[in-house]
């Protein structure tokens, strides 16, 4: 009961400081609760007035969600945005494969003489596993786009949409791929007071105390991005992390922690900020103290006073894996994006160790050089850069990214790959 009444007294400050805090006693139920309901009615913002709209299920709202984005001017819509919310909208508006995957849900096989229908179970699974994938991509690739589409996308459900999947499928993969576009949005200022609304800071709270890194970085973000927004007035999103930056000390609200340094990591060729970073595998059944994201888990130790940071990106060894040519980026162009991501972060503000493994060190050089030759040589990542690590990092090329041209007819390499030849 006191629980119940300190959600319905919470504000959105104090509700924030209490999800950001380090106490991990703290009652989840006294943040307000999620938005339940079994039939959607949806407030649609209209240039002439508001209306209210009724969608029969999940599938129809989602529909709904991708008919928003295309509705949109193609100013605001990237090229992969538009590519990938076409060929969305014609697989859901013709199938409803959230009716299929429920039944395999619930579908629970425990007699062996059921073992050839289980296989074609898997094979449909598999299958719907795409859909849904599909459709979480595309509502990532329209909300980095623009803030307009973001916008578009919450005023016309995406919460509820997330909300209600998250309670009906709550398997890891789909957990993982609604943190990760929770966080993508909280790079906007303006959707902040609809997290607290809908009932998401409880959410992130349980999130933030999860054993599960992929969640405690994407909450421990967006918590961030929501906490730095309370302490100016800007309108605008200066100050919040991006999509492909994460924060990994500190994660928690600390009253008199004092940051003098920013070590940033950048992971290399086809790595990840989980993938890169983490113990080796091979003595993860030999330590009782293994860990997934090291420089959190020992670095964070040793050097309170540092804010760690993680870059992530997308990276490709084939071009036949990518989706659109906007993914192919160069190297030269990607650290120009990373300079500005990286500004808005607050990146260069205080003196920068920079940690770079195998092409991410390519990307260090190349916006030093840029800062120096293209904006300013005292721009702060000149002047504030005080080392630089190298892991394994291709400074002269890699003999490795050298096929002969029948080999790279077969593998279509990357422009990432082509790159890094001698």
């Amino acid at each position: 009961l006191d629980c119940l009444k300190l959600a319905q007294t919470n504000d959105y400050g104090k509700s924030l400081h209490a999800a950001r805090t380090i106490n991990d006693k703290i009652d989840l139920k006294q943040f307000r609760r999620p938005l339940s309901m079994d039939k959607i009615l949806i407030k649609i913002d209209d240039t002439d007035d508001d209306k209210i709209e009724h969608f029969e299920s999940l599938h129809d709202l989602m529909v709904h969600l991708l008919r928003c984005t295309i509705e949109q001017t193609n100013d605001y819509q990237s090229e992969c945005a538009n590519y990938l919310t076409r060929q969305t909208l014609v697989l859901f508006e013709h199938n409803n494969p959230l009716q299929d995957f429920s039944f395999y849900h619930e579908y629970n096989i425990v007699d062996n003489n059921y073992r050839r229908r289980q296989k074609s179970l898997d094979n449909n699974y598999y299958q719907l596993k795409r859909y849904k994938n599909l459709y979480f991509q595309t509502l990532l690739q329209n909300i980095i786009s623009h803030e307009n589409l973001a916008t578009c996308l919450i005023n016309n459900g995406l919460l509820i949409v997330l909300l209600k999947f998250l309670q009906a499928f709550p398997d890891k993969d789909n957990i993982r791929w609604i943190s990760t576009i929770i966080s993508a949005l909280s790079m906007y200022k303006s959707t902040h007071t609809h997290f607290y609304h809908t009932g998401w800071i409880g959410i992130l709270a349980e999130w933030l105390r999860s054993s599960d890194w992929h969640l405690k970085l994407e909450a421990g973000k967006t918590l961030y991005n929501m906490s730095i927004a309370t302490t100016t007035t800007k309108k605008t999103n200066e100050g919040l992390l991006h999509p492909s930056i994460y924060l990994l000390w500190p994660l928690h609200e600390y009253e008199s922690l004092r940051l003098d340094y920013d070590v940033v990591f950048i992971h290399g060729l086809k790595g990840g900020v989980l993938r890169t970073w983490r113990q080796s595998d091979q003595v993860k059944d030999t330590v009782s103290d293994y860990t997934e994201l090291w420089p959190r888990s020992w670095l964070a130790q040793d050097f309170h006073n540092f804010r760690i940071l993680a870059i992530h990106y997308d990276s490709y060894l084939s071009s036949w894996n990518i989706n659109c040519s906007s993914d192919e980026f160069t190297i030269k162009d990607r650290s120009i994006k990373l300079i500005k991501e990286l500004r808005d972060a607050g990146v260069g503000s205080r003196p920068i160790i920079w940690i770079t493994h195998s092409m991410g060190g390519l990307f260090v050089k190349h916006m030093l050089t840029h800062c120096h030759s293209n904006i300013s040589d005292d721009h702060p990542f000149i002047r504030q850069t005080k080392g630089i690590v190298f892991y394994s990092v291709p400074h002269r090329g890699s003999e490795m990214a050298v096929w002969s041209q029948n080999i790279q007819r077969i593998i279509y390499p990357s422009n990432h790959v082509l790159e890094l030849q001698k």
